[in-house]
């Protein structure tokens, strides 16, 4: 997560001291360090994707005086249902790349609705990769075999042009 992101979700969604944060795909645990910093008086709840991220996570994060402990679940699906609090709503929902690569991407998101708080809010940056870098760009065309560079460019067209490519 590139810092001028991480500053430009928190720019958007604001958190305060005292809000309840849903931190989506915290596996790197960046957006975490950054909630801890600003809200202190309620846990911070973590959807991750693997035991592996939460015990490195509950390792990064040891529990701190100053702001109450963050609370971990791995979630395959991403699902907050997995803390097992029925009635609890997120006043800030942050992640990064949550939607990639999930087949229907609006299924998630209405599924987040019931989680979330009335007033609450949901940022996400989320990587674009029809308008990334293409490794084929990186290689010049005089370096390559003509042929094997065309066929490797017409790939990752394919791939990122393709009709199975939702935008």
């Amino acid at each position: 997560l590139h810092s001028a992101v991480r500053d430009r979700l928190f720019e958007l969604a604001k958190p305060e001291i005292n809000q309840l944060c849903l931190v989506l795909r915290g596996g790197d645990g960046l957006l975490l360090g950054e909630l801890l910093r600003k809200v202190t008086v309620e846990p911070i709840y973590v959807l991750l994707e693997s035991e592996e991220e939460k015990k490195v996570l509950q390792r990064f994060h040891p529990l701190s005086e100053d702001a109450a402990p963050p609370q971990f679940a791995v979630s395959e699906n991403q699902n907050p249902q997995v803390f097992g609090i029925s009635n609890i709503r997120f006043e800030r929902v942050l992640g990064c790349n949550w939607l990639l690569g999930h087949p229907d991407p609006e299924e998630l998101l209405n599924g987040l609705k019931s989680w979330m708080a009335e007033k609450g809010k949901l940022i996400l940056a989320e990587t674009v990769s029809l308008l990334g870098q293409r490794l084929s760009g990186l290689v010049p065309t005089e370096a390559a075999e003509t042929n094997l560079h065309r066929e490797w460019r017409d790939a990752e067209n394919e791939i990122y042009d393709g009709p199975g490519n939702s935008r």
